[in-house]
């Protein structure tokens, strides 16, 4: 059998949402010969639309994140959970997992030795998938996309932990 002479065209992405998360500081759960786990609890937040054609703005109200990695692994695995209001009151569950490689930019923050780390610094992935409330009318498009985002952490101001992806669809 022959490799075929041309691989598949792949669709380009489309940023669509910025995902703005306020988190409290990691907590170790436990760390044994398994790996670990840390929790993340998330405070609050948005999620605002960038792009007229896929309108999303909500509010984060709540939401958890588990960290998992093996032992000597470089990555960790992401297993967050938020919950959000639109702008017009409906609710919002937003699940993602996600892969995050422990780089140095992405240590720093997370130990406060900086405050800041570009997107193109580390490598801070999620897949989201969004259930809506049924009063979520014109945000129903997001239950029919693939979305895949970018993200990184920073520090505000104030040190506070903050957790930021654009979101993207297949264009």
């Amino acid at each position: 059998m022959s490799i075929p002479q041309e691989a598949p065209k792949i669709p380009g992405w489309r940023p669509v949402i910025f995902l703005n998360i306020e988190a409290d500081e990691p907590k170790s759960i436990y760390v044994n010969n398994t790996g670990s786990l840390t929790g993340v609890n998330i405070t609050g937040g948005f999620a605002k639309s960038i792009d007229p054609e896929y309108p999303f703005d909500a509010i984060i109200d709540s939401g958890y994140d588990d960290i998992r990695a093996d032992p000597g692994a470089s990555t960790s695995r992401l297993d967050c959970r938020v919950y959000l209001t639109t702008s017009e009151g409906a609710g919002v569950f937003l699940t993602y997992p996600g892969v995050v490689r422990m780089e140095k930019s992405v240590v720093d923050v997370l130990t406060q030795k900086s405050s800041f780390m570009d997107f193109n610094d580390g490598y801070v992935t999620c897949t989201p998938v969004v259930h809506l409330d049924e009063k979520a009318k014109k945000e129903q498009w997001i239950t029919k996309e693939t979305i895949f985002g970018i993200g990184r952490f920073v520090r505000d101001n104030e040190g506070r932990l903050r957790v930021q992806y654009y979101l993207y669809v297949l264009a």
